[in-house]
């Protein structure tokens, strides 16, 4: 499943989700529309630990048999850890969580995020760069930056059967 930011999302929380789409289909895996989570709080930020932890309940409740959770920030995810707790489900024997940021606090929560870490320091300095050149007259541009997979506690390989969950 995926806890996105809302459907009217136009920051990175779209571009993420549309990335979630992408991959499934390019693993021939079909896209189930009910299991990506954009829920509505009202003026709430879904970018917040207690989105993720409402997200997350909603989410368990209508689909018990969900078995991995990606989350397109990490405060969600830490948020959705939370949730899971609460409700007795073991991460990451039960359901998997991954993030997105690699903030300095995924390391801190238990178990340990595992998240898509990104280049910090580069997107400030390419951000400023391409300010400046903006300013200079010339068009503003788009760069695609790889961020880094940093393997947490949250995650484990796909079991063989989803019994796990069945009782």
């Amino acid at each position: 499943a995926l806890l996105g930011a809302g459907i009217d999302d136009v920051s990175v929380g779209r571009l993420r989700a549309e990335g979630y789409r992408a991959a499934l289909t390019d693993a021939g895996i079909e896209v189930d529309e009910t299991l990506i989570r954009s829920v509505d709080f009202g003026a709430q930020s879904p970018y917040s630990f207690e989105y993720g932890h409402r997200a997350t309940t909603e989410l368990v409740a209508a689909h018990p048999e969900v078995t991995a959770i990606v989350a397109v920030a990490d405060v969600i995810a830490i948020g959705a850890l939370k949730a899971l707790a609460d409700l007795g489900i073991a991460v990451p024997e039960q359901v998997s969580v991954i993030g997105f940021d690699g903030i300095p606090m995924a390391r801190y929560v238990t178990p340990t995020l595992s998240t898509l870490r990104q280049p910090a320091a580069q997107i400030a300095s390419l951000t400023t760069q391409i300010l400046f050149e903006v300013m200079d007259g010339r068009p503003a541009r788009h760069e695609l930056l790889t961020g880094e997979l940093v393997i947490g506690d949250s995650t484990a390989p796909p079991r063989p059967d989803d019994s796990s969950r069945a009782s």
